[in-house]
């Protein structure tokens, strides 16, 4: 990768931002950025992760089957033991050279997966066509889709009464899980009761126009597609069912629960509560409520939408993207990113409550499978069905 293609993150302005400490005061910006400190090349050796000297090492590849593992060793030790200096940008990019990986490390204070998501595609070029940047994928704008024409206003009228319904429902449990309300305390082994129910908290983007952004619309000052964390949180109901339930009651539960959220206006008060508190009460008070909705829920689940073909930075191929987050109170947190129509689930545990991520990573897989063989099955069966009418 080259210093071009890195100094393409450091032009805008949210990476050119000290962050606040005793000793530099509040965020303020800087006019250079001095890219050395910001590359860290890791050197294969048989060391430790972080020497003495500050320089980083690693254990030798001895076959393509460990370089998995050892990039998940470096990410789990990295997130915990080196956090990232204020006297310098809060970024850094990691090249770890025998095992062909680039690692953005980035403080989420600098944007959110969809900001830095587009950020990075504008530092990459298409795989057949490096000239070209990475098509970023349109969907529709948000809107109501509500149609009061004939008699369409009784339906509009009844989905604005539900919308209010669900608001006010979700809003006020979400305030609760600022305060008291709280998940059960469980165990990892043993016996778990029937309708347990478990909350995960889920991501959402609130810009206008859902999915990857243009960077030009993300540096427009009055954008309502602007760059920053712009993103809402919804509460995530998953209760705990012994063996014996169709697998596709889950699929069709959380359906249910998922259409029922984005009727409402949750992620949108999640939002403009944590935006008020800010303005008048500072971020200590912010982060005091996100720490206490994190700290009474079990789980946080967020999903990133990536480019729809292969892409190269740097004159390199990319074979794979993932993202993650560190320094949650959550001990489980999973992200899903989607690269030229695979999918790939990335999850990070406290091995000291979750001691075998592996086992729990298979337990997933199996789930997914499940699901899939009882959707084909489901397909198979409605297909004879039709069949013989």
């Amino acid at each position: 990768m080259s210093k071009q293609s890195t100094s393409n993150f450091s032009q805008y302005v949210p990476f050119t931002f000290l962050g606040s400490s005793p000793e530099y005061g509040m965020l303020h910006l800087i006019t250079e950025i001095d890219i050395d400190r910001h590359i860290i090349v890791v050197e294969p050796t048989t060391k430790d992760i972080a020497d003495d000297d500050g320089s980083y090492h690693l254990d030798v590849l001895e076959n393509n089957d460990d370089a998995e593992r050892i990039v998940n060793d470096y990410l789990a030790d990295l997130s915990v033991s080196t956090p990232l200096s204020e006297d310098k940008p809060l970024w850094e990019l990691h090249l770890l050279l025998e095992q062909n990986c680039i690692i953005l490390r980035i403080h989420h204070a600098l944007g959110d997966g969809i900001s830095l998501m587009s950020l990075f595609l504008a530092a990459c070029g298409k795989a057949e066509d490096p000239t070209a940047a990475p098509t970023v994928v349109r969907v529709g704008r948000r809107g109501l889709g509500l149609r009061w024409s004939g008699y369409g206003w009784i339906r509009a009228l009844l989905g604005f009464l539900k919308m209010v319904l669900f608001s006010f429902v979700f809003c006020m449990e979400f305030v609760t899980r600022g305060f008291w309300h709280r998940d059960r305390k469980t165990v990892i082994s043993g016996e778990l009761s029937d309708g347990l129910r478990l909350t995960g908290l889920a991501m959402v983007n609130l810009r206008d126009q859902p999915g990857l952004q243009d960077m030009s619309e993300l540096m427009t000052k009055d954008s309502r597609s602007r760059w920053g964390n712009r993103f809402g949180m919804l509460l995530l109901p998953v209760y705990y069912q012994k063996g014996g339930v169709d697998p596709l009651e889950y699929v069709k539960r959380a359906k249910k629960v998922i259409d029922r959220k984005k009727r409402s206006l949750e992620a949108h008060f999640s939002y403009y509560i944590g935006y008020l508190i800010m303005s008048w009460l500072g971020s200590k008070a912010t982060c005091i409520l996100n720490y206490r909705v994190i700290c009474n829920t079990s789980f946080t689940i967020s999903n990133v939408v990536g480019p729809k073909e292969e892409i190269i930075i740097g004159d390199n191929p990319v074979t794979s993207l993932r993202v993650n987050v560190s320094s949650t109170p959550h001990a489980l947190i999973m992200h899903m990113v989607s690269y030229a129509g695979r999918a790939d689930l990335q999850i990070s545990v406290a091995k000291d409550i979750i001691p075998d991520p592996e086992f729990l990573a298979k337990c997933f897989e199996g789930a997914l499978l499940e699901m899939k063989e009882a959707a084909i099955r489901s397909a198979l069966s409605n297909s004879v069905i039709q069949f013989a009418d």
